[in-house]
């Protein structure tokens, strides 16, 4: 069962009933479910109808039997039709029992009518001259083109008896103004099941408020540049840190100042702006009194960061990070990129100071990154900020004999690993490119398939200078062991090493076919001895020595 939905029921309807132990008449309540296609949706690997269901049992058993209870569904029989709305039980008393039936045999199916719904529900108030609470369960948002707010505004104009609350039960991403707003006019409450510490919070304050319409002791109204802002409110007795009611102010007049019925005492408001970086303001030790409306207006007017960030005078793309003064903690962040479009980076923030961290993308080095501290952000005005990289570039390329070869590169600033690489190879080859702030630099050419003692080679002190490109090339010399082995004229296997001083450079089996037998092994000039292992053969090693030379191919043949 879902526990927030059931303290929802339990609150709303606990004020109705459960305080009422006479046998006096209590009146009406008419559950309004959602039977719309969505309720298939799943909470925790549960249903959303079947958690409804529960949820409803459960507060039917709980509720004093002489309540009279009615139960109208929408949604549950077709798919498309906006009209599909049922009165399943009227409202009556000693009908419990039937409604938990009727609940059982829901089958969501189709659209979400809440304004056609509720002209049906209303209509009938006013046929019978009937006063009712109503309680809508909704887990969308209007699908019908209706407009519920303006519904209830204009039956209450017209004198008709009710108080409606609405729980909207797991709204996900849906707008629910349109809730709050109807509840608001319904001299009703909007509840929303979906953080059930705060819930849990706000249910525990408000058990205590009778249900009929509770008269606004606070107003909040949230504004911005000098207009009306979205934003979160949400009120926690004063020094608590439990905030019982939480509420989106929008930026309508009908929702903004939003008012609230909360009992005399001392509170403390926090605001959280929606759509900016501006960060939360918290009023503390607002005074609320039975006599008078408290008004209290908070205002997000904020200034703005323009970031510039540029590399060798041009636009160049950079991440960026704010956090307040002395913090580490981000409260905003984003990328310059290389287009006006973006760069100069526009941020909006609360007035304060703070410290602004930048990082160069596609630069390598010591000075890639920058950090302004201590600048000042003042309302509705603009402090701009720029920052120029300076850089060069090496175009680093590994030879074999004037030719590109492929090598694994590392670019390292003294015992600093940088960035790795990988040079091109034969006639398409091209030199890899790395742009570095100013400084000294060493490269490692790591080869791939040529071998000899020390084969590996660093290029050293390499001095960058902003706006300056070099060539950094370094070319092995080598010439070719082309070694075939035999057995009675037939290829054969075997293993060749290679040692050049004494210490192995190579070593690998040569097969019984053309593809791997010859062997052509790449060598740095010089002169090396060689060893000849015949796999599956009694027979001795072939050992002999070579002298390789820069282009040349040195051909031979093993017979065993």
């Amino acid at each position: 069962m879902n526990l927030k939905l059931v303290m929802v029921l339990l609150f709303i309807l606990s004020n109705l009933s459960f305080h009422n132990p006479t046998s006096e008449a209590l009146q009406p309540i008419i559950l309004i479910l959602d039977g719309s296609g969505s309720m298939w949706g799943k909470i925790d690997a549960k249903t959303k109808i079947a958690i409804a269901r529960d949820v409803v049992h459960d507060v039917l058993d709980n509720m004093d039997p002489n309540q009279s209870v009615g139960l109208v569904v929408y949604g549950h029989r077709h798919k498309s039709d906006c009209d599909d709305i049922e009165t399943l039980i009227k409202p009556g008393i000693d009908n419990h029992e039937e409604i938990k039936k009727a609940l059982n045999k829901i089958n969501p199916t189709g659209k979400t009518p809440l304004a056609n719904t509720a002209l049906q529900v209303i209509a009938q108030l006013k046929k019978d001259q009937q006063s009712a609470t109503l309680i809508l369960i909704s887990d969308g948002e209007e699908s019908c083109n209706g407009d519920l707010c303006k519904v209830v505004k204009e039956a209450k104009e017209a004198g008709v008896d009710f108080v409606l609350h609405i729980v909207g039960f797991d709204l996900g991403d849906a707008d629910q103004l349109a809730l709050e707003c109807a509840a608001k006019e319904g001299d009703g409450i909007y509840i929303n099941a979906e953080n059930g510490s705060q819930l849990s919070e706000a249910l525990i304050k408000t058990t205590s408020l009778p249900v009929q319409k509770m008269e606004p002791t606070l107003s909040v109204k949230i504004t911005k540049d000098g207009s009306p802002h979205d934003a979160v409110v949400r009120i926690a007795k004063s020094g608590e840190n439990n905030y019982f009611i939480s509420r989106r102010t929008y930026t309508e007049e009908k929702t903004n100042p939003t008012l609230f019925g909360i009992e005399p005492g001392t509170y403390d408001i926090e605001a959280t702006p929606l759509g900016t970086n501006v960060t939360s303001i918290i009023r503390k030790g607002i005074v609320v009194s039975s006599d008078e409306i408290r008004e209290v207006v908070i205002d997000f007017t904020a200034g703005k960061f323009s970031i510039l960030t540029t590399g060798n005078g041009n636009l160049w793309d950079s991440v960026v990070n704010i956090s307040k003064e002395g913090e580490s903690k981000s409260i905003a962040k984003g990328r310059t990129y290389k287009s006006e479009s973006s760069n100069p980076m526009i941020k909006e923030l609360s007035p304060g100071f703070y410290d602004i961290k930048l990082m160069a993308m596609s630069l390598l080095g010591e000075k890639t990154s920058h950090i302004f501290k201590q600048v000042e952000i003042v309302a509705g005005q603009t402090t701009k900020v720029e920052h120029n990289y300076e850089f060069g570039e090496i175009l680093v390329s590994g030879n074999n004999n004037g030719i590109y070869w492929d090598c694994v590169l590392n670019v390292n600033a003294g015992k600093k690993f940088l960035k790795g690489g990988r040079t091109g190879k034969g006639p398409n080859g091209k030199p890899s490119s790395y742009l570095l702030t100013p400084g000294i630099y060493n490269v490692l050419f790591k080869p791939h398939h040529i071998y000899a003692q020390n084969v590996n080679y660093t290029v050293r002190d390499i001095k960058v200078e902003a706006g300056s490109v070099q060539n950094v090339i370094h070319n092995y010399e080598t010439g070719i062991a082309r070694i075939s082995v035999t057995n009675d004229d037939k290829l054969w296997k075997s293993v060749i090493s290679i040692y050049q001083d004494e210490q192995l450079v190579y070593s690998k089996r040569c097969g019984p076919t053309s593809n791997t037998n010859p062997l052509e092994i790449h060598l740095t000039s010089g002169t090396y001895k060689v060893d000849v292992k015949p796999l599956k053969l009694d027979a001795e090693k072939h050992k002999f020595e070579i002298l390789v030379k820069k282009g040349e191919i040195l051909e031979r043949l093993i017979e065993f």
